[in-house]
């Protein structure tokens, strides 16, 4: 009883809405009595599936935060498309300077520590082959070197050898390795071929030092976006629609100069708002095309309205809720699904969309 005073519910809500956008054509055949949209076969029709709140995001997009307060140089102007790998802010660049000076210190300092140890450990592995190959009587008149017990020390000896020659490779290699990384994080490059956004007003002479701290109300430094693609994006929790072919679908946002921005189905993957699995969708990216990349690119802050769009081949039919819900059926249906059976019963629902439901013959 409860999940049919729910269905009524909705169908009052149905009634008031405004009258449904597309041309309707009163039919000839019995069944199909009530005013309905015929899509005529053998051409591809969009039907609207409902407008949602969207956004548009980049191929790819990296954010930079400053690691630590200090003295910003290297500035450069981010208008236009930056390459891969220009550098466009360093930070604290004496510093590094000097830790760099430092590390090589430190690693010519160790390399002579160690190659000695492995010159005088050779030292002794020869010592102790010259003992071990004099005659018997000449070795107990000789004096034995430091740790000659055995010809087996000949072996330990060379892999003391071995070991401290990659203790010395592996030394160096760590201390370049955290000298780099902590390059990357205060020499900034751009990752990829894109646009920059900086997060804050720059100097008028880019040349001159800045002195910045981190900010917790803004902890981006700037942004580097990859412009080589855009996409629509939309998340979607109507599982009608999560189960249809996503070729099946596109996107489409009114531009107030009354232009369109036209996605096509890309792919689709799961996404929770908050890390909250009570709030799982599925985010649909649909591509736009390259000549809408500069206006797209101005649009990555926005949240436009999106419409989505099934693709009809011509062999579905249109039906308006509101006008569905008038037939005298609804009084007892308890669902769209029953209300559909009862009305069109040589008919499947394709999907029920914001406005309409899309049919097509069994």
């Amino acid at each position: 009883m409860q999940k049919r005073l729910d269905f009524h519910h909705r169908l009052a809500d149905t009634a008031e809405q405004p009258a449904w956008p597309f041309v309707m054509l009163k039919t000839v055949f019995p069944l199909l009595s009530i005013v309905s949209c015929f899509l005529c076969q053998g051409k591809e029709v969009l039907i609207p599936i409902g407008t949602y709140e969207g956004s548009i995001v980049p191929e790819q997009m990296r954010p930079f935060t400053l690691p630590e307060k200090g003295t910003v140089t290297n500035l450069i102007d981010p208008e236009g498309r930056i390459a891969k790998g220009t550098v466009f802010a360093k930070l604290n660049d004496e510093q590094l300077k000097q830790e760099k000076e430092d590390m090589e210190t430190r690693i010519r300092t160790n390399k002579m520590t160690k190659r000695d140890d492995i010159r005088n450990m050779q030292k002794q592995k020869r010592d102790i082959e010259f003992y071990f190959s004099l005659p018997e009587e000449e070795r107990k008149m000789a004096p034995k070197p430091t740790g000659a017990d055995n010809k087996d020390v000949i072996k330990d000896t060379d892999e003391r050898i071995a070991l401290a020659e990659k203790n010395l490779e592996t030394s160096e290699r760590l201390e370049r390795e955290t000298y780099d990384k902590k390059l990357d994080k205060y020499v900034m490059k751009m990752p990829f071929d894109g646009r920059l956004q900086y997060s804050f007003p720059l100097p008028k002479d880019l040349d001159a030092p800045m002195e910045m701290e981190m900010m917790p109300t803004q902890p981006q430094f700037a942004t580097a976006y990859d412009d080589s693609s855009f996409y629509i994006t939309c998340p979607i929790t109507n599982a009608e629609i999560t189960q249809l072919d996503g070729k099946k679908i596109c996107a489409r946002i009114t531009l107030s100069e009354g232009k369109l921005m036209k996605g096509e189905f890309d792919r689709k993957q799961v996404s929770s708002a908050g890390g909250s699995a009570s709030n799982t969708s599925i985010l649909y990216f649909f591509k736009l095309s390259p000549e809408d990349n500069e206006r797209a690119y101005d649009m990555i802050a926005s949240r436009p309205r999106v419409t989505l769009y099934y693709k009809s081949d011509g062999n579905d039919t249109v039906v308006s809720r509101l006008e569905l819900a008038r037939r005298p059926e609804a009084a007892t249906a308890y669902s769209w699904e029953n209300l559909v059976e009862r009305v069109y019963p040589d008919y499947n629902i394709v999907l029920i969309a914001e406005k309409s439901i899309i049919l097509r013959p069994k």
